[in-house]
Order: C-alpha cells, then sequence, then structure tokens
C-alpha cells in the first residue's frame, strides 16, 4: 500500500506545461481503471443486479476510507451511471485548472462502470471542482 497526500501528488501535475499534464492525467486514468478493472472484471459475471449495488456501496465506503472524498451515485439508466463526488482531494490538491484533474476517480469510475453494464463503458469528468470553483466533480460512465 502507497499512500501520499494528495496535495503533493497534484503539486507535481501542476508543474507539468499543460499538453504534458493532460496526458499524464489520461495515463494515470487508464493505469487506474486497467489496475482497478482486472478485480472488477473478476465480479462482472459473478454478481446479479442487486449484488452489483452493494458492490457499489462498498466502493463509497472505500473511496470515503481511502479519502477519496465523499461518493454518491447516481440512478443508473440501461447506459448511463452518474457519480458525484464531494470535496475531491485530487481537485483540492491541484487547485484552479482548466481541465478536469481527478483522473484517479476517472478511472476508478470506469473499473466500477464495468460492475454495472457487465463491459466497459466510456468515462468522462464532466464537472470538476477544480474548473468551476465548486465543491462537487461529476462523472459519467456510458456505454461506448
Amino acid at each position: 500500500l502507497f499512500l501520499m497526500r494528495a496535495d503533493a501528488f497534484m503539486d507535481a501535475f501542476k508543474r507539468l506545461d499543460e499538453d504534458t499534464r493532460y496526458t499524464m492525467f489520461a495515463a494515470f486514468a487508464e493505469s487506474v481503471a486497467e489496475h482497478s478493472g482486472q478485480s472488477v472484471k473478476h465480479y462482472r459475471h459473478e454478481l446479479g443486479p442487486a449484488a452489483r449495488e452493494i458492490f457499489l456501496n462498498a466502493a463509497v465506503n472505500l473511496a470515503a476510507d481511502m479519502g477519496w472524498g465523499g461518493w454518491r451515485f447516481g440512478p443508473h439508466t440501461p447506459g448511463e451511471m452518474t457519480l458525484d463526488v464531494a470535496n475531491s482531494p485530487f481537485a483540492e490538491g491541484h487547485g484552479d485548472s482548466g481541465i478536469p484533474v481527478c483522473a484517479p476517480i476517472l478511472g476508478l469510475t470506469e473499473a466500477l462502470g464495468g460492475i454495472i453494464f457487465s463491459v466497459d463503458p466510456q468515462v468522462e469528468e464532466i464537472e470538476c471542482a477544480a474548473v468551476t470553483g465548486g465543491d462537487t466533480c461529476r462523472f459519467v460512465a456510458r456505454l461506448g
């Protein structure tokens, strides 16, 4: 287990030029999705709909335990899942930004979306507190 303060971690990204920062955020999200997804793929075909909701509730608790903000999944439709994250440590640690910065949550949302949809979804951070100045980030996972 590796722990690091989000502000120290995100400050490293702030020191990169914008193009490199964007590339690093994308790579970071892909890496989290891949490595978290390995566990998720093991479960996705084993869990029925009720168990999938229990799995997501466990993810909410785990995110809180890891200090990844307050997570709340929205209602799921057959092709879309939303996640609101209050007080993202990544947005807070980065500060003001012109682009969304919560790459670790984006990657984990992709992995968790695989539980709901039984296939890997397309995920985007459609609202980032570092961009808006608010306190909530919103992620949407959609079937490709």
